[in-house]
């Protein structure tokens, strides 16, 4: 819940902030099957494959207009601006 403050764009500085709305395509990325996979093939394999892995949804999201917001083990939090649904999904399939 926004306080009034936030509401009227104060922030904690007593500075006047900027607040805008901003309609977002949230995709969440995980890969199935990778704890099965990390314990079969080690942590160093892992990590490597993860690296990889980011680096394709990276690229796969910004060539759409997205960004990635968040990696976190095998998943990643990506935005797209609100009017790209189309190009979200066929970004997060390739």
């Amino acid at each position: 819940m926004m306080t009034d403050h936030a509401r009227q764009g104060e922030g904690q500085s007593g500075r006047s902030l900027q607040l805008t709305a901003e309609h977002l395509v949230l995709a969440l990325t995980s890969v199935p099957g990778s704890t099965a996979a990390c314990v079969a093939h080690g942590d160093e394999s892992t990590v490597a494959v993860l690296a990889d892995y980011y680096a394709l949804v990276a690229d796969a999201a910004t060539s759409a207009g997205g960004r990635v917001i968040k990696v976190m083990g095998d998943a990643a939090l990506v935005t797209f601006p609100g009017g790209c649904v189309r190009e979200a999904v066929e970004a997060m399939r390739s």
